[in-house]
């Protein structure tokens, strides 16, 4: 729909600011964010740079029981709301980070809906930390916290949630999850067949586990070794 339009008139994307960092933006990812009619997402390993900005934006302004009730509020005395990668970080906005954060129903979510992103999202790990998508500290865990939300507004069921994550983490997180595929191949279990809520735990995609796969499988030829970046 226009979720990106509504980001951009919220204030939580610049273009101008984001056209710094994408100089190359094709017609459809500019669509994306001028658009009203945007009908399907498609992550590859070259735009999942921009969705994952997009969707950050996305996660950090949406109003949602995450971010006012999760662990980033339960904390807050002990590590501030604006310290995190995910809030200091987000610098592609027109208004400050905080001024942003929990602040906007961009998308409209019922109370079960919201219920949902959370339970799901804590189930969500990802390999630069140790903590969940409930956690939402860095660029990825709010990427990933505005997916779940765009998917219940449209009443997705949490098989397809958990399976657009994984989508999401695979491209983010690339030599992961191909060293998770290679593990599950060791016990004859083909990628197709796991299940994406299993191997999106910690002990596959936390940081800890994925290092421990890591370990038992060692390093494949050919697997890219860039780190994603938790920044803009």
């Amino acid at each position: 729909g226009d979720v990106g339009k509504k980001l951009v008139e919220a204030g939580a994307i610049d273009m101008t600011k984001l056209g710094k960092n994408f100089p190359n933006l094709t017609d459809e990812e500019r669509e994306v964010l001028v658009g009203d009619d945007l009908h399907q997402i498609t992550f590859t390993g070259d735009n999942i740079i921009f969705w994952t900005d997009v969707l950050w934006a996305l996660g950090l302004t949406q109003k949602s029981k995450v971010l006012s009730e999760g662990p980033m509020m339960q904390n807050k005395e002990r590590t501030p709301l604006a310290n995190y990668a995910s809030t200091a970080g987000w610098t592609l906005g027109s208004k400050d980070a905080m001024k942003l954060y929990n602040s906007q129903r961009l998308i409209t979510l019922t109370p079960e809906q919201d219920e949902l992103v959370y339970k799901i999202a804590d189930n969500i790990f990802r390999p630069c930390c140790g903590n969940s998508a409930a956690y939402p500290d860095c660029n990825h865990g709010m990427a990933v916290l505005g997916l779940l939300e765009l998917m219940a507004s449209q009443g997705a069921s949490e098989a397809e949630m958990y399976k657009a994550a994984l989508a999401f983490n695979s491209y983010a997180f690339s030599s992961t999850y191909i060293t998770a595929a290679a593990y599950f191949d060791k016990q004859g279990i083909d990628w197709s067949d796991v299940k994406a809520e299993e191997v999106l735990g910690a002990k596959f995609s936390g940081g800890q586990g994925a290092a421990n796969i890591y370990k038992q499988v060692g390093e494949i030829p050919g697997a890219p070794k860039v780190g994603a970046s938790c920044g803009a």
